[in-house]
Order: C-alpha cells, then sequence, then structure tokens
C-alpha cells in the first residue's frame, strides 16, 4: 500500500470516529407524538407504546380484546403555476414551436393511513397521486404504458414493532433522512433496529439505494453484486428541555456502476436549541471516501466534501422572521482528477427561497439549484459550490386569516472556475400570502422575481451563457389538510 492510499484510509478513519462518539447519544422523538398521522412529513414512526390509549383523533376496534386503533391523513393540492422562461436567455431558438415559459394546472392528492395494534405495532401506509397536470394525465386513460395516465407513487410502507419495552424495529419503505438531512433525504428501502429512553433513543439502519443497475430481469436473478446499500448509526440526545443534539455516523457504498465501486463515509451532527420564542439549528457534514478507477487516467480518487447550514426562527405576537444560511463545498477546476472536494447533498435544505431551492408549496423539481449540479448515487454535486442566505418575515392578521409574508435570498459560488468566472448566482424576491379558512382548508398564494448572475446563468441558458435575463413566476395552491 503506497503512502496516498494509507493516507486517504486514515482520513477517513479518522472522520468515523469523530463521528461515533456523539452518535451514542441518540434520537428523540418530535411531533407526531399525540397519535396523528401527517402525510407528507416526516415523523409518523412515532407514537406512544404502552399507554393503552392515543390522544390523537382515531377509530377504535376491538380485536380479540387488544385495541387496534385506525389513524387516516389526507393533503388535496391543486395548484396553478406560471414562470416567464425556464432559463435567463430571451433568444429564440430555431425551433420553438412550444415557447420559453413554464405553466400548469395540477392536482395532487397524499393520503397516509396507520394501523396501531396493541400499542405495539404500527403500519403505515402513504401513497402520492400526482403531480397530474391536466392537460396531459387523463383519467379516462385505461391503458396503464400510455403516456397520459395518472401519476401514482406508493412512498411509505413500512411497520414499527416493539419487541421487548422500548426496543423494536421499523422496516420498509420509508422517508429516510441522516440528522441534518442534507445528505440523506429519501423514500427509500431501509431497516432499523431501535432502542427508545425518555430523554434519547439509538439507531441502528440499513438501506439500499435504488439504483438503474439490475442483475436480472426478475427478482430471482437479482443478487447484491452491483447494488448500493447505506447504513447509519444515529442516536439523538435532550439536553435539559431546550437542546437537542443529533449525530451520526454513516457509510454509502455504491457498486452499481460496473468496475466503478464508490465508498462515502459521512460524520453527520445537528444541534438545535429554543430560548423563549427563538429557535437556533446548526448542521455540519463531512464526507470522507474514495471512487474507484474515475479518474482519465483510470486511477482512484479521493471524495472529500463537507456542507454547513445554519437557521434561526423568532416568533413574536403576530410576527414570525427567520434566516438561513448555507455553504457547500466546491472541487478545483480539473474534473476527473484523483481529488473530488464538492459536496455530494441530497438537494433539500432549510432555504425558505422558492427558485432557487425546492418550492415549499409544491416541489416541482425544477429548482436552479438542482439544475446547478449533476445527480450522482442518488445525490447532487455541484462542483462550482454554494453560499446561499435568505430571510423570511411571515405575519399573522386578522386572528390569523391572513398571513402575508417576504423571501430575500441571494448566492454566490465558491469556485468561479467552475462557473465560467463568474461568482455571483442571483437574487430572489418572493412575495407570500396564505389564507386560512379554516384547521382543514387554506389558499396559498406566491409571486417572486429572480435575477440572475453569470454564475447561475452558465449553468443554466442552453444558447447565451452571459444572458442574465430575469425570470418571475406566480403559483396558487388549494390545499386541503385533514
Amino acid at each position: 500500500m503506497d503512502n496516498k492510499k494509507a493516507m486517504r484510509i486514515l482520513i477517513c478513519a479518522a472522520l468515523l470516529a469523530a463521528a461515533t462518539i456523539p452518535a451514542l447519544a441518540p434520537r428523540v422523538a418530535a411531533a407526531g407524538d399525540d397519535g396523528e398521522i401527517h402525510p407528507g412529513q416526516p415523523g409518523n414512526d412515532r407514537f406512544r407504546p404502552g399507554t393503552g390509549e392515543e390522544p390523537g383523533e382515531a377509530k377504535a376496534v376491538e380485536t380479540k380484546g387488544k385495541p387496534v386503533d385506525l389513524h387516516f391523513g389526507l393533503v388535496l393540492q391543486n395548484f396553478f403555476f406560471f414562470m416567464n422562461d425556464k432559463d435567463f436567455d430571451r433568444t429564440e431558438p430555431l425551433y420553438n414551436v412550444d415557447g420559453q415559459t413554464a405553466g400548469f394546472f395540477g392536482t395532487i392528492f397524499t393520503p397516509g393511513l396507520a394501523l396501531d395494534a396493541a400499542d405495539i405495532v404500527r403500519i403505515y401506509y402513504e401513497a402520492e397521486l400526482g403531480i397530474n397536470v391536466w392537460s396531459k394525465n387523463n383519467p379516462d386513460e385505461n391503458s396503464p404504458l400510455a403516456d397520459d395516465i395518472f401519476l401514482l407513487k406508493h412512498r411509505e410502507i413500512w411497520a414499527k414493532v416493539y419487541l421487548v419495552d422500548h426496543f423494536g424495529a421499523k422496516i420498509g419503505y420509508q422517508r429516510l433522512l441522516d440528522p441534518t438531512g442534507l445528505f440523506v433525504n429519501h423514500w427509500i428501502g431501509a431497516g432499523t433496529l431501535f432502542v427508545e429512553t425518555e430523554r434519547a433513543d439509538y439507531g441502528l439502519t440499513v438501506a439500499q439505494v435504488p439504483d438503474s443497475t439490475h442483475e436480472g430481469l426478475t427478482f430471482a436473478d437479482n443478487n447484491f453484486k452491483h447494488d448500493a446499500f447505506l447504513t447509519s448509526f444515529r442516536g439523538d440526545v435532550r439536553v435539559g428541555e431546550e437542546v437537542t443534539v443529533s449525530a451520526a455516523a454513516l457509510a454509502l457504498v455504491d457498486t452499481s456502476v460496473v468496475h466503478r465501486p464508490d465508498y462515502i463515509v459521512v460524520p453527520a451532527l445537528s444541534v438545535k436549541a429554543g430560548v423563549g420564542n427563538v429557535t437556533l439549528e446548526v448542521d455540519g457534514l463531512l464526507q470522507c471516501g474514495q471512487a474507484m478507477n474515475v479518474t482519465v487516467d483510470g486511477g482512484d480518487a479521493l471524495n472529500l466534501g463537507w456542507a454547513l447550514q445554519g437557521h434561526v426562527e423568532a416568533t413574536h405576537g403576530w410576527l414570525f422572521v427567520g434566516a438561513n444560511a448555507l455553504v457547500l463545498s466546491y472541487d478545483d477546476a480539473a474534473e476527473n482528477n484523483a481529488m473530488n472536494l464538492a459536496a455530494l447533498t441530497s438537494g433539500k435544505n432549510r432555504s425558505a427561497t422558492l427558485m432557487i431551492t425546492e418550492d415549499e408549496l409544491r416541489d416541482k423539481y425544477n429548482n436552479f439549484d438542482e439544475r446547478m449540479a449533476v445527480l450522482r448515487n442518488g445525490l447532487y454535486e455541484m462542483r462550482a459550490g454554494m453560499a446561499l442566505f435568505d430571510v423570511v418575515v411571515r405575519a399573522a392578521l386578522a386572528g390569523g386569516f391572513l398571513s402575508p409574508g417576504l423571501v430575500a435570498g441571494t448566492f454566490v459560488v465558491l469556485n468561479p472556475d467552475n462557473a465560467m468566472g463568474h461568482t455571483w448566482g442571483g437574487f430572489e424576491g418572493d412575495l407570500l400570502l396564505d389564507l386560512d379558512f379554516s384547521r382543514y382548508a387554506r389558499l396559498r398564494l406566491a409571486g417572486g422575481v429572480l435575477v440572475p448572475g453569470r454564475a447561475l446563468s452558465a449553468h443554466v441558458n442552453e444558447i447565451d451563457s452571459e444572458a442574465t435575463d430575469l425570470v418571475y413566476m406566480i403559483e396558487a395552491v388549494l390545499e386541503v389538510r385533514i
């Protein structure tokens, strides 16, 4: 073994060791302990075993003397979306029959069903019907192979079982997150052994990430030779009443690309503290690993990236103020060399921006941070890096019926060499307005303008990479949540 390989192994081992000690402090249950379920959100595995009752609304059925509780929840969204252009260049292509705007009416239906048996078992199912676009998806279509068939995703199907007291297992398709949500925030198949205490939880997880390399045409021919495995040892602990520390050591082993295995070790840490009406959260992670046979000369590359995020929220009467800062590491200008320093992320973060990052009203899979990145191992790699800062201000008026808001955010790339020599990414400003008709229904309106910098245009524009024509969007969502 040469000195370079030995040094890489030592670096990864040191990172893993540094993560393992805080990871011994395990995960604390959060919202959702009332037994209610919230489709489309994490935390639906949290209920109260051993109490014999569920505070959440449920229908109780007696089965051989043991109670069975059914919890049902749904989210129905009908929305309108329009954007004046898909990039920042008004240059007319030679063939442009469809125009350059983007827009649609659509419907999404997300039901969730939880069955709790004798306070020791929860079976959960969640589906997502949509996004179904009115001009494309046809409810009268009979052929399952047709392009206009309704879209249906089975999001979560899992069982959580308490085996002995507060020790148990959760297995099935589920939404899996690391403590920060910056690296792993995916719906995948996973199994977790956990121990829950009054103040803290432990969790050991093994998961598989879907890939496009299949060993056979049927499941009987499948094996584990070219699969992607994710393991995690996670823990959360509550320090006093206001501080929660969450840590994990994760490892991704991806052999889906033949003769090019990829190994990544990730220690992740999140600290959340609340003081009065102020909540502060700091997230960080490191990534160390090796990608085999990927350099231009057929050699190996060292993966060494990082990500940091700080988030603060404050409320005072009818006023809410939040701020978020996100920094992603960058790679050098030489692609496919022996060192890769760019962070691999899930594409999800705490930013309030609607166009630069994921739109929280509804993810439309067109946010510009993901368009600046390449997809690798089911993760997004942005070689230019990013430093993004945004603020959101909201007010609750007329007894909470009206909730106007303002979002402002800007970002720069950290390596201009990977953005055609440019640094500034752009500025986004959004106006928000929620009308809460009841606890079950609300109308959400938003409009925004994105003034691009040339660092963003260089990644997105299809013809003139220097053009910086502004983009605006408007959207409306009528949301029913039960």
